[in-house]
This record gives structure tokens, sequence and C-alpha cells, in this order.
């Protein structure tokens, strides 16, 4: 059965590209696009001392959006995120429970003092998205340099990664679920 795929902006920053992604990843991964689900940043995941949200609340929080295990939820937003132990991160997934947050606080050309560029943004956002999706189907960051599991903890390494995967990520999207290591 084909998983089912929701992108829920959590803000109207992000609204924008909620078609286009879901478009994209859609194609891309031979998932079916949703629709229906609204949902904002919680209170509760917001450091005030960090000025931060906290992207493994918010997982949490998308799970109870969710109908059925077949269900995946890809949150987007545009205030910063952190994790425990890194000052910020670019996206977070669960696996185990399908969802995933995605931020477009430092992908954002003018995060850097550039001029908008919304071709570069949604490359970016894709790349960010992609990764993600992967992760929700199952896959593991990957050591590769060459594809797209590989952790891009930087603007640069997210820029340089490609958007397709090693044959052994293609080889795990591929074996039935019970199957994978």
């Amino acid at each position: 059965m084909n998983e089912k795929l929701y992108i829920i902006p959590l803000d109207e920053g992000t609204r924008k590209f909620s078609g286009w992604l879901l478009n994209e990843l859609c194609k891309r991964f031979t998932l079916k696009p949703q629709s229906g689900i609204v949902s904002r940043l919680p209170e509760e995941s917001f450091n005030q001392k960090q000025n931060q949200y906290y992207a493994t609340t918010i997982l949490s929080k998308l799970e109870l959006l969710k109908g059925t295990d077949f269900e995946m939820i890809l949150a987007t937003t545009e205030e910063d995120l952190f994790i425990p132990n890194k000052n910020f991160v670019m996206g977070q997934a669960n696996s185990t429970s399908h969802t995933s947050v995605i931020s477009t606080f430092r992908i954002k050309p003018e995060f850097y003092g550039l001029p908008e560029d919304e071709v570069l943004l949604k490359s970016r956002l894709l790349n960010l998205a992609s990764h993600e999706v992967g992760h929700m189907l199952g896959l593991k960051n990957c050591l590769n340099k060459d594809c797209q599991m590989y952790v891009a903890d930087t603007l640069t390494e997210l820029d340089n990664r490609p958007e397709t995967f090693c044959a052994e990520c293609i080889l795990n999207l591929t074996l039935p679920s019970k199957v994978k290591t």
C-alpha cells in the first residue's frame, strides 16, 4: 500500500510552498497526496531562552493528527528549530511515527544578508523535505556524500547534497519494511 503524505504549514510564511512541495515529493517517492489537516506551532514547543522551537515536541503533536500508520506528515515552518545537543536543526523526523518538520529559517538567503531568491529557497526546501521523507520511509542517515540521506549540518552541505539516493538506500527503500534491518 502506498503511503499518504500530508504537508502541513504551521505558519503563513510556508503556506505558499505547500502545494508545490506536496506535488514534488509525491512524484519523487510515489506517494498519495493528501489534504485536510490544519495545525499551527504548538505553544509548548517554544523555548523562550533560546528563542527557538523544540522540534521533538512538534513531532509529538503531529503524531496525534494521524489517522493511520500509512499516513506521513511533513510540517513546514519559518521558525528556528532545535533539538538537545544541537544549536539548531533545519529539519527533524521521527521514523516510527512517520512525522517530520522542516524550517525555512536558516535556508533563506536573506538570513545570511543576501537578496531573496525563491528558486534557491525552493531547491533547498525540496532537498531538506526529501531527506526527511526518506527518514519517514525508514531510511537512516547515510555516510555516502553522494546520497540524499547524507547528513547536511551546514548550508554548504545542503546545497551540495544530491537529490538522488545511493544504491544501498535505494535498495532499502524498495525492500518490504519487515525485511529492513
